[in-house]
């Protein structure tokens, strides 16, 4: 090989070779030259190809093609694929001219927005700004801040956990302005509900002054530096997300609210976030959906209750009762069990077999299941649709629960309630023929005090509906612990319970607001 490169030097200079042009060795005049290296006989053979293996390949100049190949072979040869394999590499480029690009724009200066307020009172600044007690900062002794950012997020998780003696700078937002001032914090800042007071001394200051209404950047420094994330709602440590580090299986296992003043716990049974303030537990960003149903329930009650449990052949029960009334168009229900046997409370599927029996196709069968008992459609018996467990909310706080029902069309009982500890804020019957409709839940509020209630009703029909049954304004439970929230429903007729009665409850969602 060696001596072949000698002999192409060679001969391309006998050649006047100037510049390799198009895959092609030219002279000054652009002439092509075919070297020949000597004694070899051989001359230079260049390929090209789309991919590292000859895909594509071509033994015709491209400047399009990616991958090149060379081989000497006989000036006569006539070459193929397969005579390049193995020679393959990728060229890095051709010459090309340089555009210069236009002139980026300056960013912005590290730190998170906010905007300088020229108002000294002690009050609320406004959502996304900060002002003092003195017109001119480098003499303020106290600065107020606004709990939401100007996005309009909420920082107070943030802004309650700085220590006395950080550090926090406000500068103008701009890369070519000076103006900007160094404050230390003296003690812990005060809460005043959606803003707040802390006492600082100014460390040093520009010569040049702030404004009303400057676009400004701050930085606190001192301490851990935490946030929420604006655009996934996840608590942040450094910048690193935290959110569900510290997780609890229930609202119930949260501890202590003013042993944990700095962390944030993820309920898993909930998939909430929550964050200690004070003597409380809030939702993170105010706002959390603290249960949320998958796939539309149907509830159906049957004509007659179970005698007789089997396997069905496939090793799943097999439900005898005589005139039960389903169908199988209705396969995609469930009918409420509420005991028997060693059987657990709740609503199981159901497959249509005949007038005289019904499968359920998700219980493995076994002797000792014993007969269920199974809740008829008789307007007494109360089948429980969803349990939905609350956490202890604060006096400011409010649950609303938003479900969407279909109904039957018929004029027999099908009647929701909304139990929250013995207190029943929603008990509808939609009785009327033509109640094919749906509803929105209730929203229920905490009037300032964690043992009075209150529930205002966001209705939405679609077709007839009855009068709605009792509602209370007020309850006397305390939502200072842990409650639990029970959705109900009443099917049937006392003097004619037929198994076609039925309500769906669609996308059922309980959120929690602070």
């Amino acid at each position: 090989m060696a001596t072949l490169i000698s002999n192409i030097i060679s001969k391309v200079r006998e050649a006047g070779f100037v510049r390799f042009l198009n895959g092609e060795l030219v002279d000054q005049h652009n002439n092509s030259i075919l070297v020949d290296v000597g004694e070899s006989g051989l001359v230079p053979y260049v390929a090209y190809a789309s991919g590292p293996n000859g895909e594509g390949f071509t033994m015709t100049s491209s400047t399009e093609l990616e991958y090149i190949a060379f081989k000497s072979a006989a000036s006569d040869a006539v070459l193929t694929v397969s005579d390049f394999a193995g020679l393959w590499f990728h060229r890095k480029g051709l010459p090309g001219a340089s555009i210069p690009g236009q002139n980026g724009v300056d960013g912005r200066n590290g730190g998170s927005p906010i905007v300088f307020g020229g108002d000294t009172s002690a009050t609320r600044p406004g959502e996304g700004v900060v002002k003092f007690n003195n017109a001119n900062p480098a003499l303020a002794t106290a600065m107020y801040i606004d709990a939401f950012s100007p996005s309009g997020t909420d920082i107070s998780g943030l802004l309650s956990t700085i220590p006395s003696g950080a550090k926090f700078i406000l500068s103008i937002d701009s890369p070519t302005e000076t103006t900007m001032a160094v404050f230390q914090f003296n003690g812990a800042p005060v809460d005043n509900t959606d803003w707040f007071t802390v006492a600082v001394t100014n460390i040093s200051a520009s010569s040049t002054s702030f404004v009303d209404g400057d676009t400004c950047t701050f930085e606190i420094m001192g301490f851990t530096n935490f946030s929420i994330d604006p655009v996934t709602d996840r608590f942040m440590v450094d910048g690193v997300d935290k959110s569900g580090t510290t997780s609890v299986a229930t609202f119930s296992a949260l501890p202590d609210p003013t042993t944990v003043p700095l962390n944030v716990y993820y309920v898993t049974a909930q998939d909430c976030f929550v964050y200690a303030r004070g003597s409380e537990w809030w939702p993170v960003n105010r706002r959390a959906i603290v249960y949320r149903s998958g796939n539309p329930t149907t509830v159906l009650a049957p004509a007659t209750a179970a005698t007789a449990i089997a396997d069905n052949g496939s090793g799943k029960v097999r439900i005898t009762a005589a005139g039960h009334g389903l169908t199988s168009s209705q396969n995609n229900g469930k009918i409420y069990i509420s005991g028997g046997g060693t059987w657990t409370p709740g609503l199981y599927r159901f497959t249509y077999v005949g007038s005289g029996n019904y499968d359920f196709q998700d219980v493995t069968y076994g002797a000792g299941l014993g007969v269920p008992t199974v809740s008829k459609g008789n307007a007494t018996d109360e089948i429980i649709v969803q349990t939905i467990h609350i956490p202890p909310l604060t006096t400011q706080s409010s649950i609303e629960l938003l479900i969407a029902s279909l109904n039957s069309d018929s004029t027999e009982t099908k009647r929701t309630i909304i139990d929250w500890e013995g207190v029943r804020f929603y008990n509808r019957n939609d009785n009327g023929a033509g109640n094919d409709a749906s509803f929105h839940g209730p929203t229920i509020i905490n009037l300032n005090s964690n043992t009075s209630r209150s529930c205002t009703l966001g209705l939405a029909f679609v077709g007839g509906k009855s009068t709605s049954g009792s509602i209370p304004v007020t309850g006397n439970f305390s939502t200072a612990t842990g409650t639990t929230m029970v959705l109900k429903a009443l099917l049937g007729n006392s003097t004619t319970p037929i198994g076609t009665e039925s309500i769906t409850y669609n996308d059922i969602r309980a959120v929690w607001e602070s």
